[in-house]
């Protein structure tokens, strides 16, 4: 993503899209935030994607749900360009069945 204000606030959000046959109520990330001046940012994040009773806390239609989970709000990107996110699936099944897709999406800020 390239960013060229670095006053503005921003909040990132991370999006899940799974299919209600996931067998878990919750899913653990690795995201890793690399700068364009190369220092980086490595955090674990889980996200409860279902409540205590099993019911999914995203929206969606039929067999799929769509969640997002704020995950930083009012960032500030220090310096310009292009700032690289990489997301892994930290759960403890190399082969993880059920998520779709996952993304994060920056937007800016409405305190901004």
């Amino acid at each position: 993503m390239n960013i060229y204000d670095t006053i503005i606030s921003n909040n990132v959000y991370i999006n899940v899209r799974h299919s209600n046959l996931y067998s878990y109520s919750n899913l653990f990330l690795f995201l890793t935030i690399i700068a364009p001046d190369g220092n980086f940012i490595r955090d674990t994040v889980e996200l409860t994607l279902a409540d205590k009773s099993g019911k999914w806390l995203g929206k969606g239609l039929g067999d799929i749900s769509d969640y997002q989970q704020i995950y930083s709000e009012n960032v500030r990107f220090r310096i310009r360009g292009i700032y690289k996110f990489n997301i892994e699936q930290g759960m403890r099944e190399d082969d993880l069945q059920n998520i779709l897709d996952i993304g994060l999406r920056v937007e800016k800020s409405s305190s901004d």
